[in-house]
């Protein structure tokens, strides 16, 4: 996720910074072992739509990411580290790909805009306050992966959580079925049928 933080970032731009975003990683490549998958949900005041960011770098030759933005009669996904269509599918209606290619330069406005402000003439284009809200959110995204990332992390690979987005599923399933056998609380928040 070392380039996901521009998009975290994209993502506060668009949506506003929520300190209730949460994130989720998992290695699906055995060969490697950092994570090769990554989700980062953004609640939404409006329940009938959730942004989420994915990254899939399973495939090293050709790493994946999008931005999914699911509403309430579809969904949208933007690629964000290469050119490619964006994809619209609503309800009802065939999917639609939009063919809107990167810009020549994509980071020049921005680093216009950092060079203006170092030479006093222009406002700061992002804080040193919104960069952290960007690396607090990536720690949490990753913190259960790498179980903790407030020390030399990168040092101690073997205690990684190395978990597939396939086991994690079979993981939760258990786990909710389980629940629904153990569980007398009709409260709780789970389906038991």
């Amino acid at each position: 996720m070392d380039v996901g933080c521009h998009v975290l970032d994209l993502i506060q731009f668009l949506f506003g910074a929520n300190k209730h975003a949460e994130g989720q990683a998992f290695r699906n490549n055995e060969e490697l072992d950092a994570e090769d998958e990554v989700f980062v949900g953004w609640p939404s005041s409006d329940p009938k739509f959730k942004p989420i960011a994915g990254f899939l770098f399973e495939d090293t030759e050709d790493p994946q990411d999008e931005l999914f933005l699911f509403g309430a009669n579809g969904r949208l996904f933007v690629p964000l580290l290469k050119d490619g269509p964006i994809r619209m599918e609503r309800e009802g209606m065939p999917p639609q790909e939009l063919d809107i290619p990167f810009p020549e330069h994509v980071q020049q406005p921005m680093i216009t805009k950092v060079v203006d402000h170092f030479l006093g003439r222009g406002e700061n284009p992002c804080s040193g306050e919104e960069a952290m809200v960007t690396a607090e959110l990536m720690d949490r995204s990753l913190d259960a992966y790498y179980r903790g990332r407030s020390d030399e992390f990168w040092k101690r690979p073997d205690d990684w959580e190395k978990t597939s987005a396939q086991e994690a599923r079979e993981a939760q399933a258990k786990h909710e079925h389980e629940h629904d056998h153990t569980c007398g609380d009709p409260d709780c928040g789970h389906d038991h049928h």
